[in-house]
């Protein structure tokens, strides 16, 4: 399928439904058979796509930002796949399930069931990283899609131009109930298996209910894979590390898990990670903690404020681990000094992994630091367009990202747009990697390259009458480099104790950066 090709796409699948996947869903139900856009308004009366189902494994929508506040899941991977030293390999820690005898002839209306051990269900990873005393790092109006209204009362709040996690989801929840997308996603469902068979999609879907799981088929023209890439943690593999998790369970935890500040009272701890999720964590620690430790690579390029936030008073700063020693309870790391910490906090971050695709999505080097291969402005898979990923690129402005994504996916398969041919996409790709990085950089723009980077280009491929994303908000750009500076002040203000989680929607006055 190249330039030209007409797209006979009426059926579509959207595996997750977070922000991608909900982006996705809203903007095809808005697009009409002639490739026109009603979004903002009804939904499209002559709906260019048909059937249009959303399949979440959670037990509710909203992707991460639907947290299990009570449920964080495993900890760390079960100490017999750490026992294996693959486990930062993501399909060892995220094992796939056979599918039951007699798959091929299970559909939706006729489904296969069978019991499910509890085990097979964690290690889905389906639980949010989301604690609910997080707060956004992006300002309000950037936490939404442009069609969406940004709401004033958010200025009441005393981390304005910050939002709670809360108020993320409550967005969320309102398109849904707008919109009435509800009746669209199914949610308890996993998708187990993606495969082209013929023209078309053949996915594999097991449904979960207590101990009970159904197994069925369904065939759609196009699939979207909109499971984002905060779900199977990293775990970076280092010596020592399995038998000092065995010698003293709960001591090692993945970011993923953490769920409240008092697991650091008294405590030395150690976090290991020097990005955006560490310093997170490592504000509501400083206070309650009798020693904090940050481990860390080198600086990190894109937020400069983390590298002094990172080194300021009291945190003690080291290089990588080089192993841990279980009869010890002790860390040596790279430069040959030593420690011993009560706990430790892996700020190591989360693979891309689509094991229900294994050809179709390749992933370079799995890691935290991985790419994604393959994919036509981050979007469209170049082996067939009818397969789009979603929220695989990286930036600040990720909401009017998916946008921009989700809106081109309904101009291309709606024909209202074409892609250019399968050798300047390819062109593309390579001319990228060049400007960027074969790892995640690749995947990462800045809000300053964003909309000419991307934005714009996938704005060519949108349907008739589409505004563009950033036709409004992209005026408040500036608002971004504003709100880090204040994202350092709240950075000493919860260290140094001015701010804590029970008065986080208080009014307080501004200090000065002096507190560092």
């Amino acid at each position: 399928m190249t330039f030209g090709v007409q797209f006979q796409v009426k059926s579509v699948a959207i595996i997750g439904a977070g922000p991608s996947g909900l982006a996705a869903l809203y903007e095809l139900l808005h697009t009409s058979r002639e490739g026109t856009s009603s979004v903002g308004g009804a939904s499209s009366e002559s709906p260019a796509f048909e059937e249009v189902v959303v399949f979440e494994q959670k037990n509710k929508s909203g992707g991460i930002w639907a947290p299990y506040y009570d449920d964080p899941g495993y900890l760390l991977p079960p100490q017999d796949l750490l026992e294996t030293s693959q486990y930062n390999n993501p399909d060892v820690i995220h094992p796939k399930v056979k599918p039951p005898k007699g798959i091929d002839e299970a559909t939706f209306e006729k489904p296969i069931e069978v019991e499910v051990a509890d085990r097979e269900q964690k290690l889905q990873w389906a639980a949010s990283g989301v604690y609910a005393d997080l707060f956004t790092n992006i300002p309000s109006r950037f936490m939404r899609f442009s069609y969406l209204p940004n709401p004033h009362n958010s200025k009441e709040n005393n981390i304005y131009p910050f939002i709670t996690n809360q108020e993320v989801e409550s967005r969320l929840n309102n398109l849904i109930n707008e919109n009435d997308l509800e009746k669209h996603i199914r949610l308890n469902s996993h998708v187990d298996s993606v495969e082209k068979l013929g023209q078309k999609w053949v996915v594999t879907v097991k449904e979960t209910g207590g101990r009970k799981a159904k197994w069925y088929r369904q065939s759609f023209d196009a699939v979207i894979v909109a499971n984002g890439h905060y779900t199977v943690p990293y775990i970076p593999k280092t010596p020592g590390l399995a038998e000092f998790n065995k010698a003293h369970p709960g001591s090692i935890i993945h970011s993923k898990a953490y769920r409240d500040p008092s697991i650091f009272d008294g405590k030395k701890v150690l976090f290991v990670g020097g990005s955006i999720t560490s310093l997170d964590l490592v504000k509501y620690a400083f206070p309650r903690a009798s020693q904090v430790t940050i481990s860390k690579r080198g600086p990190h390029l894109v937020f400069p404020y983390i590298n002094a936030a990172s080194e300021s008073q009291g945190i003690v700063t080291k290089p990588t681990i080089d192993r841990f020693d279980a009869s010890s309870k002790s860390v040596t790391f790279s430069d040959g000094t030593k420690g011993e910490y009560d706990l430790i906090i892996l700020a190591t971050g989360y693979h891309y992994h689509y094991p229900f695709l294994r050809d179709a999505l390749k992933v370079i080097d799995p890691s935290n630091l991985s790419r994604v291969k393959g994919l036509y402005l981050d979007v469209f898979s170049m082996k067939d367009p009818t397969l789009a990923a979603l929220s695989v690129s990286v930036t600040p402005l990720n909401f009017h990202a998916i946008e921009s994504e989700a809106m081109a996916i309904a101009g291309v398969w709606s024909n209202a747009k074409a892609l250019p041919s399968i050798e300047d996409q390819y062109k593309w790709e390579n001319k990228r990697v060049e400007a960027t990085a074969d790892n995640l950089f690749f995947h990462y723009y800045d809000h300053e390259h964003l909309v000419p980077d991307l934005v714009d280009k996938l704005f060519e491929l949108a349907p008739k009458k589409r505004q563009h994303p950033l036709q409004e908000d992209g005026k408040f750009l500036s608002e971004i480099d504003e709100a880090y500076a204040y994202q350092e002040l709240l950075f000493y203000q919860f260290k140094h104790g001015y701010l804590n989680s029970d008065d986080m929607h208080e009014s307080f006055s501004k200090l000065s950066l002096s507190l560092q």
